[in-house]
């Protein structure tokens, strides 16, 4: 008995198979954009911070240790991320207002 196949069927396999490669397609790009957002991300220390912005390492230390800057413990070090820098510079800041300034160590 020889077996009969169904145009229709085939075309909607064929249809269902496109989509499913699509979804795949999108899936791997997201991937690789979400790889490539991880290679940028980037940490600096205290001693780096100095250098890119001119101050003295023990200003860079001080920053570090305000309340409201993006650092955080790594093992002994503090770290930043670059971005995350950046936005905090953003805003005005006078250290004669940081009320935390002078308590800094």
């Amino acid at each position: 008995m020889a077996n009969i196949i169904n145009i229709n069927d085939l075309n909607e396999l064929n249809s269902g198979l496109e989509i499913l490669i699509n979804q795949i397609m999108q899936l791997k790009s997201l991937i690789n954009y979400t790889t490539e957002d991880l290679n940028k991300i980037k940490f600096i220390g205290p001693e780096d911070f100095a250098a890119i912005y001119g101050c003295s390492i023990k200003t860079a230390q001080k920053i570090y240790t305000l309340p409201d800057f993006p650092s955080s413990d790594f093992g002994k070090e503090k770290k930043a991320e670059v971005t995350e820098i950046k936005k905090y510079f953003r805003k005005h800041i006078e250290k004669s207002h940081l009320k935390y300034w002078d308590d800094a160590a």
